[in-house]
C-alpha cells in the first residue's frame, strides 16, 4: 500500500490546501431511513475528545 501512495503522490503532487478547503465545504451527512430490525439501537455523536476520556478512565 505504501508503494502506491508514494506513486500516486510522486505523480499527482499533494495539494494540502485544496484537501483543507474540501474537507471545510464538507456536510454531515443528512437523515438516514434505518432498517425495520436496525431501528432498537441508539446511534450517537461524540467528539475525539469523548473517546480519549474513554480511553483515558476506561468504560464503565
Amino acid at each position: 500500500m505504501r508503494e502506491a501512495l508514494e506513486a500516486g503522490l510522486a505523480e499527482c503532487g499533494f495539494d494540502e490546501l485544496a484537501i483543507r478547503r474540501s474537507l471545510a465545504a464538507a456536510q454531515p451527512p443528512g437523515a438516514v431511513t434505518m432498517p425495520g430490525p436496525l431501528r432498537g439501537y441508539r446511534v450517537g455523536r461524540a467528539s475525539l475528545a469523548d473517546f480519549d476520556r474513554l480511553l483515558e478512565q476506561g468504560a464503565s
